[in-house]
């Protein structure tokens, strides 16, 4: 069965950027990060990275990173029409430095907010299917996720560039297509540790538990001077 293309030129039109010195999020998409610190990540379309004419949506780190925090662009689809087919979503991608991993990955939910990083699911099963990723530098190739589309109604797809860690990585050429039930599913899952994260995030809610707790043992009488 030959695949059939649904969207053959770029999955949108960018937004064009005002200032090349800027990297924004193009129109219609959404980004996700989770880090210590709220601006860790950097994500949008970066006006000094092109392929082949065509522009490159970037996820770099600002600061220095674990290896499982990470940063997304995010594409969002009502998954009505696709149920019970597969498919395929894939570009170009060029990384530079990344030290976990990087690359493209598709999801299957009910509304925006169950995704991996929002439900942080326990087990690697949950996560979404993502490409494969090889540390370091690279330049530009082909990277692709193969999905199967529950057969459910109400459901989302969510598909995008995912960065693990430390680096950069640019995503460009972007595709968006049915494809026949010949082509092999992606069953490899993001590289993203949950044991660790969870550990993680367990081990944050008990330094701030201690710090709650220490702080209300210390408390003071408040006014004594009677102020108004």
């Amino acid at each position: 069965m030959d695949w059939k293309i649904v969207v053959a030129a770029p999955l949108v039109a960018w937004m064009v950027v005002a200032n090349g010195a800027d990297i924004r999020m193009p129109a219609d998409w959404s980004n996700a990060s989770h880090s210590s610190s709220g601006d860790a990540f950097l994500m949008g379309v970066d006006p000094a990275m092109t392929y082949n004419g065509q522009r490159s949506l970037v996820v770099r780190t600002t600061m220095d990173s674990a290896d499982v925090d990470y940063g997304a662009a995010i594409q969002y689809v009502d998954a009505k029409g696709y149920e019970g087919r597969r498919v395929r979503f894939s570009g170009m991608l060029k990384t530079r430095g990344v030290t976990t991993w990087a690359g493209v990955f598709m999801l299957a939910s009910k509304d925006h907010t169950e995704d991996f990083w929002g439900s942080s699911p326990k087990s690697t099963d949950l996560l979404p299917r993502g490409s494969e990723s090889q540390p370091g530098d690279s330049d530009w190739r082909p990277v692709s996720v193969v999905f199967a589309v529950p057969d459910v109604p109400n459901q989302m797809l969510s598909m995008g560039i995912v960065l693990i860690g430390n680096g950069q990585a640019w995503l460009s050429d972007l595709r968006f297509e049915e494809v026949g039930n010949e082509v092999p599913v992606t069953v490899a899952p993001i590289g993203l540790d949950m044991a660790k994260l969870a550990a993680r995030q367990q081990h944050h809610k008990d330094q701030e538990a201690q710090a709650l707790a220490a702080a209300r043992s210390r408390q003071v009488p408040a006014n004594l001077g009677l102020n108004p």
